[in-house]
């Protein structure tokens, strides 16, 4: 990976400039190669909306570079996300399965809605039994629980990455003590924490669009996308 990535010397105004950079590219693979797959259940479908999520964070990133820490981790925490989606499916090419869990999903929420009270049971039941009939018209199961993001990090051999990062990540997303109720932090130390999740939100949008470009075959960045991704995996575990 280019020295770039670990430069702890670079300035936010610097990162803002890379985020618009590979911004430009993931958007470039969006329109050129991805979008028109954007409602089609196949594996060029799915990464076209890690693609185009991740040309929506970075927006959202460098709009708030300089802002609430929280605002900078969210955005982080969710380019890691994404990353083990793609991993994850570089290792087992298990895509259909993502598309599977968004019905699990959509079955959650009716349920819950049903639990509530807050919509019609009988409409609900009828939506349920129409979902679960036109994913299996298209050769899908419904899941009937969610598999954890760490699962997903560990069958891909990303576990070590993604629990290092993800634990500091959520201290700041969440609304935890560390958030409300702590003293003021030094600002020196918040610097350095901003910067690290810099470092960590180049590293994994990097490791987005080299997986996204090697798949489409299309580089508008024109990086060695062989020997990037050549390096990316010897940092998976086996």
């Amino acid at each position: 990976m280019r020295d770039v990535i670990d430069a702890w010397e670079m300035t936010p105004e610097q990162y803002v400039k890379e985020f618009a950079r590979y911004r430009g590219w993931l958007g470039s693979l969006w329109t050129n190669y991805y979008q028109p797959c954007q409602y089609m259940i196949t594996h060029d479908g799915m990464t076209g909306r890690v693609v185009n999520r991740t040309h929506w964070i970075l927006e959202n990133l460098g709009r708030w570079a300089d802002d609430d820490l929280s605002l900078v981790a969210y955005c982080t925490r969710s380019l890691l996300e994404l990353v083990v989606i793609l991993w994850s499916v570089d290792r087992t090419d298990e895509w259909q399965r993502f598309f599977a869990l968004a019905a699990t999903d959509v079955a959650d929420c009716t349920e819950m809605v049903m639990r509530l009270g807050i919509g019609p049971e009988e409409e609900g039941r009828r939506l349920l039994k129409d979902l679960k009939q036109n994913y299996k018209q298209v050769g899908l199961a419904v899941p009937e629980e969610y598999q954890r993001t760490g699962t997903d990090a560990k069958n891909a051999g990303y576990l070590r990455e993604y629990e290092e990062a993800s634990k500091l990540l959520s201290k700041f997303v969440h609304p935890t003590p560390l958030v409300l109720f702590s003293p003021p932090i030094d600002p020196d130390e918040l610097d350095t924490l901003r910067t690290y999740f810099f470092i960590k939100a180049v590293k994994y949008v990097h490791t987005i669009y080299c997986l996204a470009a090697e798949q489409s075959g299309y580089n508008p960045a024109e990086i060695d996308l062989a020997g990037q991704l050549a390096q990316l995996r010897t940092e998976l575990a086996q």
